[in-house]
């Protein structure tokens, strides 16, 4: 009897292990979610997230894509995701620290793989914007939507690749 109670104490303290991991970790995913309204600037002080304006369906807004680290930084590829039927994301360009960058990109519906690097192996200047993108509602849409980053691949020197936080950002849409 008392081998039966000791396995099971030692199953139930495991699943309160797993579910408490499991909690920390969607707590975490939500503060993420919420670091980035529409109205704030970034919040986080590593990783790549956005900077999201007031967005409408009357013209488009600059989108940034913001990259704090202190790695040395090369190249890096992403896959943006969104819901295309109530937004419309346009083609990205180089940020102003990052102007001599070569940014390529590949757009499907609803998600779009980008690629920042230099062909002279210079470093991708991070700690504020990197990369700017066109974003508009689409015709009077309201509502609340989510704009990811799902994929991120990170190198530095020496084709070493390293990982960072991503945050997804909440995104309010206004008529």
């Amino acid at each position: 009897m008392t081998g039966t109670r000791g396995k099971r104490r030692n199953m139930i303290q495991n699943i309160i292990k797993t579910n408490g991991l499991i909690l920390i970790t969607g707590i975490a995913f939500l503060t993420g979610l919420s670091s980035c309204s529409s109205k704030d600037k970034v919040t986080f002080e590593n990783g790549i997230g956005f900077n999201i304006p007031k967005v409408t369906s009357l013209s488009f807004s600059d989108l940034e894509v913001i990259l704090k680290t202190n790695h040395e930084l090369l190249g890096l590829e992403f896959t943006l995701l969104w819901d295309d039927q109530l937004i419309e994301i346009g083609d990205p360009e180089a940020g102003e620290s990052n102007k001599n960058m070569n940014v390529r990109y590949k757009k499907e519906k609803g998600r779009m793989r980008v690629i920042m690097f230099s062909f002279q192996g210079d470093l991708i200047q991070t700690g504020g914007s990197i990369i700017h993108l066109p974003i508009k509602a689409k015709l009077k849409t309201k509502g609340e939507t989510v704009l990811g980053i799902e994929s991120a691949v990170f190198a530095g020197r020496n084709g070493a690749s390293f990982e960072l936080p991503v945050f997804s950002s909440s995104l309010n849409l206004k008529e």
